[in-house]
């Protein structure tokens, strides 16, 4: 289980004080997103249709988060940049994530390879190279 444990963080901008998340803060709006997603496919709500259908978009997603935590929306895609961010920087430093009940983000290597220029048709060398896959959780993928 992951826990955060960090004080709050203050910053003065413009128009006067304003608060940052703290990583636990974080960790409760990945929670409540998860939960209203959930909310969503179970009322099938019409931000969510599955298959190659229509896809829920960051802004569907603020909007739930903000509804599901009673806050504003502002508040909500402030919280999710930051999450995101957060998740990211973790993703990089440890190659690994883990989000328990939702799954985990690790970093993958491919290997380099032939390929095809779509155009022209002539064999190319496509470089090895790195990205993020992701395994869902055993409860994730009971529920679909």
């Amino acid at each position: 289980m992951i826990r955060g444990y960090a004080t709050a963080c203050y910053t003065k901008p413009q128009d006067g004080y304003k608060k940052l998340l703290t990583f636990s803060d974080e960790l409760e709006m990945i929670r409540l997103s998860f939960r209203a997603r959930e909310n969503a496919i179970l009322l099938e709500m019409p931000t969510y249709y599955g298959g190659r259908g229509k896809r829920m978009t960051k802004g569907e997603l603020i909007d739930a988060v903000a509804e599901s935590a009673k806050i504003s929306k502002v508040a909500a895609g402030d919280a999710l940049d930051a999450t995101f961010e957060n998740i990211g920087k973790a993703i990089k430093k440890n190659k690994r994530f883990q989000v328990p009940g939702f799954g985990t983000f690790t970093v993958r290597s491919r290997k380099a390879r032939k390929g095809r220029n779509p155009q022209t048709g002539a064999a190319i060398n496509i470089k090895a190279s790195r990205t993020v896959g992701f395994k869902p959780a055993p409860v994730l993928k009971k529920g679909l």
